[in-house]
């Protein structure tokens, strides 16, 4: 596992401190017969013509034995997660040469049961039984599948079995230590996900354990998985005659997991400042696409950050807090945006020596994650006057400029945006991150805005200031017309008829309605568009904070969203 960011010391000269690597999974012997099946890749096609699913075999099977084996190969294929009958029960003859060797089994389903994410159907899966030898078995594998089709258009939009899907991601590292996930700690976070209507997980810089992939599957999340190489190595031959083989044997690795939908061979070849840099995204990631792409040639396969179309968008963060965002070029792959926040008090003790947290001991807290000159110089935080007010005002900036993020982006859904993952889940070790969680899975105030605001259904709130900038307070004079444009976001398949979207201007301090405003709309599938605007013109606006609350729901009266919108007269 490779990990440049989420570690102590990670930009000073301690990075290699809290080492991550090493083997952290049980290691076994295994007693076998003379014949083994090494590898299994099972491709599945969907014939547009009727429907249909082509399921296609390839298994390497191994004979250690000196002499030709003739025996059979026995084939069923059954539902895992849903009812019905073995589709298919298949066997045939076949030799095996001493050495490896190769078997193609190629069958039909005539009514495949089609793998989706949650929110878009059923994630469907498969079982295929592989039996060698007979009539008592030589070897035996079983592994789990799924039949879906995944493709990228020109325009950056994602089209699962035919179907377009807007994917609300998720980056996500379950530990620093990946020895410390369980199927249990990965269940509670997925299951979190799934609370949060979280369709999508970018795993950049490392692999997780098979486990995960599997609950993917099982769950319904779409996986864009990176091959673990981040930052700076060298782009010689050498390296390359290296790494090309571990990018083959990582997709030929996770190829039959269902979730899998796309792959990345490098997270940001090109962002390092060494003024001699090696060409890692001109030689290396052309060998490691080549690599992938013979393998798996279904895949959208990316050739790295920030390349074709994937762009970071980190405001406060990566970005100056100031930046204007309508005046900001906009890629239609979001695979990060977010913020930095201090996590809660009682974790900060765990890892800060209680003589260094206040006032700060700036070189231990620089060890410990915090990026000082994008915490005071982008995010513009003002420290308070105490640790406790310290965190407060970095977890309530991350909160809001996360919060505000998500509506920018979601309100130029395909205008591209066609993805967005936020970086991070949680802090991969006890340290200063940028997740919605700490390590312990304390959440930090962002899990909460996020949560509001990160639904099938957003109702959201575009504001006249020139230049846009999100996260800190917006402010108008009297004079000043405030007119807000109200967005509605919809993910949702099918069309929403006579939903009712309503908002109320409401002084903050006295509660007092100042203006109100509702109408009936559809809301047509898999769109964003504008349907209004909040006007207050009034020349003599008293002084204070405002909030424009928002409400979309159903012609049921089932709430769909319901979002705010708060500002300043000053």
């Amino acid at each position: 596992m490779i990990d440049a960011m989420h570690r102590p010391g990670s930009m000073t000269k301690f990075r290699a401190d809290g080492n991550s690597g090493g083997i952290w999974k049980d290691v076994e012997l295994v007693a076998c017969n003379d014949v083994q099946i090494k590898a299994v890749k099972i491709y599945t096609k969907i014939v547009a013509e009727d429907g249909s699913a082509i399921v296609s075999i390839s298994a390497d099977v191994n004979n250690s034995s000196k002499r030709l084996i003739e025996t059979e190969v026995k084939l069923f294929i059954r539902p895992k997660n849903f009812k019905g009958d073995t589709a298919i029960a298949y066997n045939k003859a076949i030799q095996l040469q001493p050495g490896l060797n190769n078997i193609r089994l190629v069958k039909t389903i005539k009514k495949p049961q089609l793998w989706w994410t949650w929110d878009h159907g059923k994630p469907n899966l498969y079982i295929a039984e592989i039996i060698i030898g007979a009539p008592e078995p030589l070897d035996t594998v079983v592994e789990t599948f799924g039949i879906k089709s995944i493709q990228k258009d020109e325009k950056g939009q994602w089209y699962l079995n035919g179907r377009r899907i807007f994917l609300r991601g998720m980056r996500y590292i379950s530990s620093l230590w990946i020895s410390e996930a369980t199927a249990e700690s990965y269940k509670a976070d997925l299951d979190k996900m799934l609370d949060m209507t979280i369709n999508s997980i970018r795993i950049g810089s490392h692999v997780e354990k098979d486990i995960f992939y599997s609950l993917c599957d099982e769950m319904g999340f779409l996986v864009w998985q990176v091959f673990p190489l981040h930052y700076c190595y060298s782009d010689s031959d050498e390296l390359i005659e290296r790494a090309a083989p571990m990018m083959r044997e990582m997709v030929g690795m996770l190829y039959n997991h269902a979730c899998i939908g796309m792959w990345s061979v490098f997270k940001e070849p090109k962002i390092y400042g060494l003024p001699n840099r090696p060409n890692n995204y001109g030689r290396l990631c052309q060998i490691m696409y080549e690599s992938a792409r013979t393998y798996d040639p279904i895949r959208w396969v990316h050739t790295g950050d920030y390349e074709e179309g994937v762009q970071n968008i980190m405001i406060g963060c990566c970005q100056p807090g100031d930046t204007d965002l309508k005046r900001t070029p906009i890629k239609p792959q979001i695979v990060e945006f977010g913020a930095m926040g201090i996590p809660d008090l009682e974790t900060l003790k765990t890892f800060i020596p209680e003589d260094k947290l206040w006032p700060p001991d700036w070189d231990t807290w620089e060890y410990w994650g915090l990026f000082y000159n994008l915490m005071f110089g982008f995010g513009r935080v003002e420290m308070g006057n105490s640790l406790e007010e310290f965190i407060n005002n970095s977890q309530t900036y991350e909160a809001k400029v996360i919060k505000e993020q998500i509506e920018f982006l979601r309100q130029h859904k395909y205008s591209p945006v066609c993805s967005m993952y936020l970086y991070y889940w949680s802090d991969a070790c006890p340290i200063i991150g940028s997740g919605l969680f700490d390590y312990y899975r304390r959440p930090y105030k962002a899990y909460y805005a996020m949560k509001a605001v990160y639904t099938p259904v957003l109702v959201s709130l575009e504001w006249n200031k020139d230049p846009y900038v999100i996260g800190w307070e917006k402010l108008w004079r009297p004079v000043d017309p405030f007119i807000g444009k109200l967005w509605v976001t919809s993910d949702l398949d099918t069309s929403v008829e006579n939903a009712v979207l309503s908002w109320e201007l409401v002084n903050a301090a006295t509660k007092e309605i100042i203006m109100t405003g509702s109408q009936t709309v559809t809301l047509p599938a898999d769109s964003s568009q504008v349907y209004g605007e909040v006007v207050w013109d009034d020349m003599s606006k008293p002084r204070g904070q405002y909030l424009v609350n928002m409400k979309v729901t159903d012609k049921d009266g089932k709430e769909l969203s319901t979002n705010y919108f708060d500002f300043t007269i000053y």
